[in-house]
């Protein structure tokens, strides 16, 4: 199975995908965690989303937190 998903991958993307650098997975990471907390200020409860799944930290730094200021 392994070999067939291989050839699947490299007929859909090519045989030379770069890898992402840590600047790419940091900003990955800041958009994961952006997009769950709009989805969590919207309301919705449709847990089918992938913006309703938490960040999962891919790069090497620390995810960031949202802190919400209320004046």
């Amino acid at each position: 199975m392994r070999t067939v998903f291989e050839a699947a991958g490299k007929i859909l993307w090519g045989y030379e995908v770069p890898p992402k650098d840590d600047q790419q997975l940091i900003a990955e990471d800041i958009w994961q965690v952006i997009r769950h907390q709009l989805f969590l200020d919207s309301g919705s409860t449709d847990t089918w989303r992938v913006d309703a799944r938490e960040a999962i930290q891919w790069g090497p730094e620390p995810l960031p937190m949202i802190k919400r200021i209320e004046e």
